[in-house]
């Protein structure tokens, strides 16, 4: 069940991942298994494997505010234009 959970706490965004020793390492998802998961360092850019059974808590994720703001703008454009399309077609019956 843990494995389960962790896995679906993950996304690409970045995460800091704390382990059982009170060490933590912060990066970005690139790759999920069943037992593990390879996260790339945000400062180094260094890949490694961190195996979910280490892992005590996962922090962060989600979408980023840019991500966040380009869907609200993606959304409020495609209501816009079919705002504009059914009043056109309202327009021309």
């Amino acid at each position: 069940m843990k494995t389960v959970a962790f896995s679906l706490a993950i996304t690409l965004a970045l995460n800091t991942y704390g382990f059982a020793n009170s060490d933590a390492q912060q990066g970005s998802n690139q790759r999920l298994a069943s037992d593990s998961t390879s996260v790339t360092d945000a400062k180094s850019g260094e890949v490694s494997t961190i195996t979910y059974d280490k892992v005590e808590r996962v922090t962060g994720g989600g979408l980023s505010r840019g991500a966040k703001i380009a869907i609200a703008v993606g959304v409020g454009a495609a209501a816009a234009i079919m705002l504009a399309v059914a009043a056109s077609t309202l327009n021309h019956s």
